[in-house]
């Protein structure tokens, strides 16, 4: 009987497996033929439209809540989103002026961090005194500089986006119920019954893990936090920051975000770097073993292999976006292949 359940399973993990090469393949020549450029310019165009959708999909749950303990609907949705709009207002008061003084002192810090960078691996046998390498090492920083350069100008246009996407969000969470009953009644009678069986399943998964996932985001932060103030690590809330931003790419990203970290504290000395490696190892000690399996708990779990190789092709094509995105993306996929059945749970 076990057997018979682990050949299932590995079935399925290559149906799902084939499914997204091919659906990468199509993508990949999409993008290659300039087809996906188009779409993308579209998509972008439309993106306050999606992000007033999603911003009202994911916090439908807090405003039918406060609308079954008696509250009117229009009062709910004033209530949710002025709480929310004041968590953010406290946040951004309470340490935007400490972030921009560490930001500040860790950017003035960076040439220091380059030639720490450089000792140590001089010292591993690699030459940095030549001037092809200086030269690399030179127009690496540039294109670093370059493109955050465009990144923060083009902020600008995501931070409009998002603004006018909430201003729409709270128009659609007025009108929500009439909004998600016009859809349903649009959906061609032929597909209806299995897509919103598919629905059913795919959409509250995507708000469990929203939330799941900004829950474990915020304890990784204070973790961090507290552990680099004990150890006594510089810019503790900016490399917390980036450790809990990066934390939301799947497998790599905890690793990720603990480089700036160890990089700080060696740059002070060897004690201090060994000290900020054993921070994050602790934090993600913490992490994987208590926090994930209890926030995530009912949420759907993906193999392991199926999120390695979500990360890797959507990551391909979607750079870093497509890494955060990509759970959500192969649980989707994996929904395609649960058989429909009225009764049927997952």
């Amino acid at each position: 009987m076990q057997k018979q359940v682990t050949n299932k399973a590995i079935n399925k993990l290559i149906y799902i497996s084939l499914f997204v090469l091919i659906l990468c393949l199509i993508l990949a020549v999409s993008k290659y033929i300039g087809l996906s450029s188009f779409l993308l310019k579209i998509l972008k165009t439309l993106t306050p439209v999606f992000i007033a959708i999603f911003i009202s999909f994911v916090l439908e749950p807090i405003i039918s809540f406060f609308s079954k303990k008696g509250l009117k609907r229009m009062c709910s949705v004033f209530l949710t989103y002025g709480l929310i709009i004041i968590i953010f207002g406290l946040l951004i008061y309470f340490t935007i002026p400490s972030l921009t003084k560490q930001v500040e002192i860790f950017i003035n810090k960076i040439p220091s961090l380059i030639s720490v960078v450089q000792s140590f691996f001089s010292k591993l046998g690699f030459n940095f005194d030549d001037d092809k390498t200086n030269e690399a090492i030179s127009n690496f920083i540039l294109n670093l500089i370059n493109n955050m350069a465009r990144y923060l100008g083009s902020s600008i246009s995501v931070i409009f986006n998002v603004l006018l996407g909430v201003s729409g969000a709270i128009f659609l969470s007025f009108d929500f119920p009439e909004f998600k009953k016009a859809i349903k009644e649009r959906i061609p009678s032929k597909i209806k019954e299995p897509l919103l069986y598919y629905l059913k399943h795919f959409l509250p998964f995507i708000n469990k893990y929203f939330y799941a996932i900004l829950l474990d985001s915020i304890l990784i932060f204070l973790i961090s936090y507290i552990g680099f103030i004990v150890v006594g690590i510089d810019y503790p809330l900016v490399i917390s920051i980036i450790i809990a931003i990066t934390n939301l790419i799947p497998i790599i990203g905890p690793y990720v975000g603990g480089v700036p970290a160890a990089i700080v504290g060696f740059s002070i000395s060897p004690t201090l770097g060994i000290s900020a490696i054993i921070v994050v190892v602790i934090v993600q000690i913490i992490e994987s073993n208590f926090m994930q399996p209890l926030i995530l708990k009912n949420v759907i779990s993906l193999h392991p292999l199926e999120g390695i190789l979500g990360i890797s092709l959507f990551g391909y094509l979607f750079g870093i976006m497509g890494m955060i995105l990509s759970p959500i993306i192969m649980v989707g996929i994996k929904l395609l292949f649960i058989p429909y059945k009225k009764e049927q749970t997952i």
